[in-house]
């Protein structure tokens, strides 16, 4: 058993690998978190109701309809659409390239959150409420007799969007120094192999070692040449 614990000097070096690995592996995660252009993302939330010209002995049954999900369903499909997606990043002074809308129904309700990413806060916050605003009119009529209503403006909603750069740089050192320290133990362990494989000869086992056989000493009966060649002469 004691033959296959690692030693001190081997422990080290898987250490030290590791260590290096996580290292390399943190600074080149950090040199592109650094390039990279941060994102942040805004968030509204809406929803269908009955139009004000709906009579009001109707507006239950209207009720009813909505929670099929079927007009808040065609009113987040339209949000998404690119036209409003570029008028919106021409108000808030985006790239239409750099701005990403989302529209989802909240389940069982009409209710829906739409949200918006781009590269500044205030300009997510602005497209995103730019964006609902122009496409209002639209969703009105495709819907049916259903207003859109504003449940949460955007306006100070804005949040990085995706994991923080402290977060990232913590879970890829630690990934690299677990990758780094697995490889070393996985070759240092190979290394042992061949030598942990020799078969060891005991020091009193001396069975396994032939005796040594002198055939230069041994003479056999010599043969008399005239007998051998004619036997009949015997």
């Amino acid at each position: 058993m004691n033959e296959q614990r690692l030693t001190r000097r081997q422990l080290l070096w898987i250490a030290l690998t590791g260590l290096a690995t996580g290292l390399v592996a943190l600074a080149v995660t950090s040199y592109l978190v650094g390039s990279a252009e941060p994102l942040y993302r805004a968030q509204a939330q809406v929803a269908l109701v009955p139009a004000p010209t709906v009579p009001a002995e109707e507006v239950p049954s209207y009720w009813e309809a909505l929670g099929g999900g079927q007009a808040a369903s065609i009113a987040a499909q339209v949000l998404q659409q690119p036209q409003w997606a570029e008028q919106a990043a021409q108000t808030a002074g985006v790239a239409p390239a750099d701005l990403t809308v989302t529209a989802g129904v909240v389940d069982a309700t009409s209710l829906i959150d739409v949200t918006a990413e781009t590269t500044s806060p205030e300009a997510a916050e602005s497209a995103l409420d730019a964006l609902i605003t122009a496409a209002t009119p639209t969703v009105q009529r495709v819907s049916g007799p259903y207003a859109l209503d504003f449940v949460q403006s955007a306006v100070g909603s804005a949040q990085p969007a995706g994991v923080s750069a402290t977060q990232l740089l913590i879970v890829v050192f630690a990934g690299g120094l677990l990758i780094g320290s697995g490889i070393a133990l996985l070759v240092t362990r190979a290394r042992r192999r061949p030598e942990d494989s020799a078969p060891a000869l005991a020091d009193d086992d001396w069975s396994a070692i032939p005796e040594r056989v002198d055939y230069g000493s041994v003479r056999g009966p010599v043969d008399d040449p005239v007998t051998s060649r004619y036997p009949s002469a015997r």
